[in-house]
């Protein structure tokens, strides 16, 4: 399981090299000339130091007169790692000197007599310092400078309360490595590395890792044979199935290119259906710019028209109206006369038949078949035009009432004419005002278009009906300046004014 620190935490380890072997063995790792140093340079950059990497020699002339005893650990190999999350491993001069800093804070300001950081390596964020601390021994006779591998250690343990034994240094360094990391270096957010769950040490080396890494690889290994196998079973029984299917898919190729040549063919004519459709919409749209140019100047008539004079429009359909009703009365008044007219001929005939029967010109007379019928024949003529006389009179009178009612039938027909005529009149001041509120609304739609292309074909609808209206007004204006309409005239415009509505 992953620390929760990890990344944000650093680490110091102390290795204690013990005699001169240890100091070779540590020169010849940072040269890369072991086994271990070949293995773990994964690319090719030198390492950068402040000192060299000559730890042996470096070691003597910091030793050059001090007392060594004998039996006693020469010097110790501090490595100190950075936090990855908070420090740029592209930056190594600022770690080698923070690394160098803080092992004299613990150790003296001349305890470092080598140090260097790796940059060949995976871990770009440790730093290899090397110290052999210094101090005055003082004995009952004498004093002389000398080192010592745990007087400064045991001083770190006590400040931070910890044992003055091996794990309690450890600890302590940890500690003042953390101090300095949040103190002196300002790092936002690091944190001190957990403590042990369990005794002995919890670091390992490169090759140790390398070790675990490779057991996770050849355990990762073996989950992906076994995968790869049973893919392979999974693999095989897909490879039956699809030699199975591949007649089938043939087949269907042979039908898929067949389509696709329809396709092309169907592609084609579409295509040219397309060409067709631009060519009539770029009519459509120059008809329509047309139509909007026409529009407006129909418009501009309308409004000529309705800013007309009403009143002249109205003594003139007056006028009309008192011409028709007179043409109308004529009219009516000629039927009268020749029906009366025609009353008196036929009284004149009927008088002159009765004269002819009194004078004796007519009679009846029975025919050989039996039948009676009139025939002429003088004589007896008088006593008869006196017997006749009161029954033309009584025929006269029939003929006068007769008259009479013809007449007042004409007077009620002119009568109901005149509210033919006045309805007439009403029905066109209506048109008129239709026509006008027609306009208004066209215009609307007409802005409204402008607004919105996609209303296209109401508006060609609209022109249309405009264009009806137009002809009605242009009727109008046509009849307008004559002094007299007939009826026939008037009822077409009626008509075009329902229509353009």
């Amino acid at each position: 399981m992953a620390s929760s620190v990890k990344g944000f935490a650093g680490a110091a380890r102390i290795r204690q090299l013990k005699t001169r072997a240890d100091l070779r063995a540590a020169e010849r790792h940072g040269m890369r000339l072991d086994k271990s140093g070949k293995e773990r340079s994964i690319r090719d950059a030198k390492a950068l130091t402040r000192s060299g990497l000559d730890v042996v020699d470096l070691y003597d002339k910091h030793v050059e007169g001090l007392l060594v005893q004998k039996n006693t650990t020469l010097a110790m190999h501090i490595l100190i790692q950075f936090p990855k999350v908070l420090v740029d491993e592209y930056d190594p001069d600022l770690m080698l000197d923070h690394a160098i800093s803080f092992c004299r804070d613990v150790f003296g300001e001349n305890s470092v007599f080598a140090d260097r950081i790796d940059r060949d390596e995976k871990n770009q964020h440790v730093v290899d310092v090397f110290v052999a601390p210094t101090y005055v021994k003082v004995t009952k006779h004498t004093s002389r400078p000398a080192t010592s591998s745990t007087r400064h250690l045991r001083a770190l343990a006590e400040k931070h309360g910890e044992p003055t034994v091996p794990h309690g240094y450890g600890r302590a360094l940890q500690t003042e490595f953390f101090e300095y990391l949040r103190d002196t270096m300002k790092l936002e957010g690091v944190r001190r590395g957990e403590k042990k769950v369990r005794p002995g040490p919890d670091h390992k080396l490169a090759e140790e890792q390398r070790i675990d890494e490779l057991k996770d690889l050849k355990l990762g290994l073996k989950k992906e044979t076994s995968k790869a196998r049973e893919e392979r079973s999974e693999n095989l029984e897909r490879e039956m199935d699809l030699d199975s299917r591949e007649g089938e898919l043939k087949r269907r190729e042979a039908q898929l290119d067949d389509q696709a040549l329809q396709q092309q063919n169907v592609v084609r004519e579409l295509a040219e259906e397309r060409r067709q459709l631009d060519r009539a919409r770029d009519d459509l749209a120059a008809n329509y710019k047309k139509a909007q140019q026409r529009h407006r100047t129909q418009e501009s008539k309308a409004d000529q028209l309705e800013t007309r004079d009403a009143a002249l429009l109205a003594r003139e359909v007056e006028a009309e109206q008192r011409d028709a009703a007179r043409r109308e009365e004529e009219n009516l008044l000629e039927e009268r006369r020749l029906e009366v007219e025609k009353r008196e001929k036929f009284a004149e005939a009927f008088e002159a038949g009765i004269h002819n029967i009194v004078t004796g010109e007519l009679f009846y007379a029975e025919k050989p078949d039996g039948s009676f019928g009139l025939r002429t024949k003088s004589g007896r003529g008088s006593e008869l035009a006196k017997l006749i006389a009161p029954a033309l009179r009584k025929v006269r009178e029939i003929a006068r009432t007769i008259s009479e009612h013809v007449t007042k039938q004409v007077e009620v027909k002119v009568s109901e004419e005149k509210g033919i005529l006045e309805s007439l009149q009403k029905a066109f001041k209506e048109a008129i005002e239709r026509n006008r509120l027609f306009a208004e609304s066209f215009r609307t739609a007409m802005a409204t278009l402008d607004r919105d292309a996609r209303k296209r074909a109401l508006a060609e609808k609209a022109v249309r009906e405009a264009a009806e209206a137009t002809q009605a007004a242009e009727t109008a204006d046509a009849i307008e300046p004559n002094a007299g309409l007939s009826l026939a005239e008037l009822e077409y415009l009626r008509r075009q004014q329902g229509r353009g509505r």
